[in-house]
């Protein structure tokens, strides 16, 4: 994936992690890493960030 279509995915990723509920994010997390295969550490944090806050 080149840089811009992942932080475009990252963008959609974040909006429909944080609108889901628990069991809803465990599933969203594996398949964001199972796409983009960073350290899972790094991933917990892009995911927790605002989807207005830049990338």
């Amino acid at each position: 994936m080149s840089k811009k279509s992942t932080v475009e995915y990252l963008q959609k990723i974040i909006e429909r992690f944080n609108k889901g509920g628990k069991e809803e994010k465990k599933i969203i997390f594996d398949e964001f890493y199972t796409d983009c295969s960073n350290y899972r550490n790094y991933e917990i944090k892009l995911l927790n960030k605002s989807p207005l806050q830049e990338l």
